[in-house]
């Protein structure tokens, strides 16, 4: 257990890092937002999946198995938008395509929560039992999952020169995901009826994530030496800071207030931390923006009135 959750934990903090050093490489760039997207979203998958994996009861297995595929139907929308954007810095596709996409996805969020997707599971395992909406999700999965490979392969037999080498890392990254996990939490476990390997899934996103992020960055000619420092430095940037917030929440809990956290409220409220720390200053500046395009004045210098 401890094992599979340090795997969980490298994967969630590498994933995000290179999302977020990606995105602000270019954060104008479409590409970049839908990937930090994307890289987020594969981040909180792979966690809440330990979690579905690590509960003492029916119940709260059930409720991590919901928020596993929740997140599952939109990791599915931002590989559509990834795949149909990259190499390109905006969407290639009209706006109202872009908003009919997320609709379709949207509208298959709350039957998630329903019940109507899985029903619920079985007693004393993890193995959820499919519901009447199972179809729909199994349908959402194949339409965009493949439309996004077949775009891709469009694409690719289209381009030519460095965006031709781009997509060719996008390419390679995405095999090396799709075969490892079909190999290890598939065949493995099917023919040879071994899951030992099932565990390293978050490796194999990770592996995703790099290429991806490597093909963006590193062939818009800048320096990969520079990325790869601010990926550790983000990484380790996360990794104290949750750490920090982790053991003062252990602290209170344990010996000041003596009602001690479980391991998945104290890895929640751990993670709602960074989220808030990491997405202040970027809401602030588009608050700030939106009030001065409402009042119609510049930004100002408090100092100076």
């Amino acid at each position: 257990m401890l094992l599979d959750l340090l795997i969980v934990v490298i994967a969630f903090v590498g994933n995000s890092a290179i999302g977020l050093v990606t995105y602000y490489k270019n954060p104008r760039s479409t590409t970049s937002r839908m990937f930090f997207l994307f890289a987020v979203s594969i981040s909180f998958y792979l966690l809440f999946n330990y979690f579905a994996l690590h509960q003492s009861s029916d119940a709260e297995t059930f409720f991590w198995i919901k928020q596993v595929m929740t997140i599952a139907l939109v990791i599915n929308l931002f590989f559509f938008l990834l795949a149909t954007t990259f190499p390109y810095a905006r969407f290639p596709i009209q706006k109202v395509y872009v908003i009919l996409l997320i609709t379709m996805t949207v509208v298959l969020l709350p039957l998630v929560q329903m019940n109507l997707v899985f029903s619920g599971v079985e007693k004393n395992t993890t193995q959820p039992i499919p519901g009447i909406g199972m179809l729909l999700f199994v349908a959402h999965t194949v339409f965009f999952i493949g439309g996004a490979i077949f775009v891709l392969i469009r694409k690719y037999l289209k381009l030519s020169g460095r965006q031709k080498i781009q997509l060719k890392l996008f390419l390679l990254g995405a095999i090396l995901m799709f075969m490892s996990i079909l190999i290890s939490n598939m065949l493995f476990v099917i023919l040879f009826n071994n899951t030992q390997f099932v565990g390293l899934l978050p490796l194999y996103t990770l592996f995703f994530v790099s290429f991806v992020g490597y093909a963006i960055v590193k062939h818009r000619f800048l320096d990969i030496r520079l990325i790869v420092a601010r990926s550790v430095a983000y990484s380790l940037l996360i990794t104290i800071l949750g750490g920090l917030y982790a053991l003062g929440l252990f602290v209170v809990g344990n010996f000041i207030t003596r009602e001690p956290s479980s391991s998945v409220n104290l890895i929640t409220s751990t993670l709602l931390a960074l989220v808030m720390a990491f997405t202040f200053q970027p809401l602030r500046r588009r608050l700030e923006r939106a009030t001065d395009k409402l009042f119609y004045r510049d930004r100002y210098d408090v100092n100076h009135l």
